[in-house]
């Protein structure tokens, strides 16, 4: 459920990308990406942590400013 969301999110901006909905959905995804990371069995989890980050590390990029700032943290 949480993989088919991120790709839903992916989705939505590829075909969206001027919608005032994609930094919410980038903050989704990076809650989702979380959730399926802590939920992951242990031999997945750093790899799955390591996207959280880059996730993270590409929202403050593209929205420094950004409404879900401090969530993101």
């Amino acid at each position: 459920m949480l993989k088919s969301s991120i790709v839903a999110f992916d989705n939505f901006a590829i075909n969206y990308p001027d919608s005032k909905f994609n930094e919410e959905l980038q903050y989704l995804k990076i809650e989702s990406s979380y959730q399926m990371a802590d939920q992951s069995i242990p031999s997945k989890q750093k790899s799955r942590y390591q996207n959280v980050i880059k996730l993270y590390e590409e929202y403050i990029e593209e929205y420094p400013q950004g409404t879900f700032f401090t969530e993101a943290l």
